[in-house]
């Protein structure tokens, strides 16, 4: 095991500040209720792991979005390296499994604290030779205690703030440290990668595209698809817009929006918050305008019967998805979408509707998806609207003309192309540098 001094110093300065950092724990849980901010789990060893002559591969994923990707890479690996044993680490265990996104037969740990006490004894139970983070790698700790122990590091889809300038400058010599524990970065495009400004002569940094394509939607339970799609098609004749992943704010961008085309078409609108626990809220606010809501949860499966409510479904103005893991299929539904956070937040996946072949729309915010954003708008299948009337005017000629729907396809279908060679760019570098 190498000695590293910044390693301790690291260590030593986050056990002086426990009760601060503890506090800003308890206030984001207060905040946002995500259980993992309080997960035991995450702080005991895990089962200890039999050691094997096969490489041990940990792919580390956030929730069950990244649970997904975690799928789709395990299995492009393992049909390349059929010997290969991969287990996931996983921050939200709650989230993933309410999203559907852990296979039964997929070996699951959870990912500790990044504190020294639980990430030994997580690498000395789980014993892996290589891990791979997705996305975020900003656990200094797990990250520099498997490169002093000679284990190999990288991350896939990295996405990262620009630290070429401000307060980033300062911390330079932290930053290289931390990367330099890291033997591989796959980036989602080359401006994420000028972001990282100076890199370790030690590092392979490489742009591969961005994994957020669904060309293969995610597996989903036959019963639950088809429950799904009976909520959503129940009323056929009237035609459906939907808005995904909104966050505070957006909802009242988008009522607006969709207002006009209710009263003209006939519209309707699937919503669904990034955060469920919104739902209420969500519902309260489609009853101010006199809309009258169906949600997800309530379904029974017979689109002629809600819970506590006997009007058909297809009475309904507002559907409202208030569950994890659907969102990705329910777009399928509708003819145009429109993608949350781009309001005032740090954005979410415009790729997802793309997946179906719909037109995307997105706020004025880029956040930290603005390589998937000009992707679309390059493509010609994504646009970058500023005001609610923008919208309105976007999914007016959506749901006017069936010529640009079919125009909007098309292009959605080379797009969907680029993502597959991400794909294959991504494994590739994984099984030249770390596998």
């Amino acid at each position: 095991m190498r000695f590293d001094i910044l390693f301790v110093l690291q260590n030593a300065a986050q056990t002086l500040a426990a009760p601060i950092l503890l506090f800003k724990k308890w206030r984001r849980f207060r905040a946002r209720g995500d259980a993992f901010e309080w997960d035991l789990a995450r702080w005991r060893a895990p089962q200890k792991m039999k050691e094997t002559q096969a490489p041990h591969l940990i792919l580390v994923a956030m929730g069950f979005a990244e649970a997904r990707l975690a799928a789709r890479l395990t299995a492009r690996l393992q049909a390349e390296r059929p010997e290969l044993r991969i287990t996931w680490a996983i921050r939200n265990l709650v989230a993933a499994r309410e999203g559907h996104a852990l296979p039964l037969n997929q070996s699951v740990v959870p990912l500790p604290f990044d504190f020294f006490c639980p990430v030994g004894s997580w690498i000395e139970s789980v014993k892996p030779d290589t891990v791979v983070f997705i996305e975020r790698f900003q656990f200094a700790v797990l990250a520099r205690a498997l490169h002093n122990r000679g284990k190999k590091v990288g991350v896939v889809a990295a996405r990262t703030r620009d630290h070429r300038g401000g307060r980033y400058k300062v911390g330079a010599f932290y930053g290289r440290w931390l990367l330099g524990a890291f033997d591989l970065m796959c980036f989602r495009s080359p401006a994420e990668l000028e972001k990282l400004g100076a890199i370790p002569s030690s590092l392979d940094a490489r742009v591969t595209g961005s994994l957020k394509f669904w060309p293969q939607l995610p597996a989903i339970d036959f019963e639950q698809l088809n429950s799904l799609k009976s909520w959503l098609h129940s009323a056929q004749n009237r035609p459906l817009l939907a808005a995904g992943s909104t966050q505070p704010g957006d909802e009242a961008w988008v009522f607006e929006a969709f207002a006009p085309l209710r009263e003209k078409y006939g519209a309707r609108l699937l919503i669904a918050p990034r955060h469920t626990s919104r739902a209420d809220e969500v519902e309260k606010l489609c009853q101010a305008r006199g809309w009258k809501v169906s949600r997800r949860s309530q379904f029974q499966g017979n689109p002629q019967k809600m819970k506590g409510n006997e009007e058909s479904n297809g009475e309904f103005d507002v559907l409202l998805l208030d569950t994890l893991g659907e969102l990705t299929h329910a777009y399928g539904a509708a003819l145009s979408a429109f993608v949350g956070g781009t309001i005032s937040g740090t954005g979410h996946n415009v790729l997802e509707p793309i997946a179906h072949g719909i037109a995307v729309f997105f706020g004025p915010k880029r956040g930290t998806f603005a390589a998937e954003q000009e992707m679309c708008e390059t493509a010609g299948v994504g646009f970058r609207v500023q005001t609610p009337a923008e919208l309105t005017q976007g999914w007016d000629k959506i749901l006017r003309e069936e010529s640009w729907r079919v125009e909007m396809a098309a292009k959605a279908r080379q797009l969907n192309e680029l993502g597959e060679a991400a794909w294959n760019k991504t494994v590739q570098a994984l099984l030249e540098t770390l596998v």
